[in-house]
């Protein structure tokens, strides 16, 4: 007697070949590629009213425009403390440079 196999282990092509001998088979959807996570936060009032006029004047869920907008402030940060960063090694260069390291 074969064993069964878990449909997370059975490829398309597999699950393909036992539907078309008339077997039922249960797909798994695949995977998006950028998983997310929830992340609750705490906010005040006004900022709940604000991100809901930004959504309804887009058209979105209020979530999308809020992930929208800490997705582009944490890009941002991250680059400005990376030009942060290059600056101080740019000046850390130069004063070695003048008085020795």
């Amino acid at each position: 007697m074969s064993e069964k196999k878990r449909i997370e282990d059975m490829t398309a092509r597999e699950a393909l070949e036992l539907f078309e001998k008339g077997k039922k088979v249960r797909v798994a959807p695949p995977r998006k590629k950028d998983r997310m996570s929830v992340y609750n936060l705490r906010l005040k009032n006004e900022t709940i009213d604000g991100l809901a006029k930004l959504a309804q004047k887009k058209g979105v869920p209020p979530s999308a425009v809020a992930r929208q907008i800490l997705e582009d402030g944490i890009s941002q940060e991250l680059n400005r403390l990376e030009q942060i960063t290059a600056k101080l090694e740019s000046v850390l260069v130069k004063y070695e440079k003048t008085f020795g390291a």
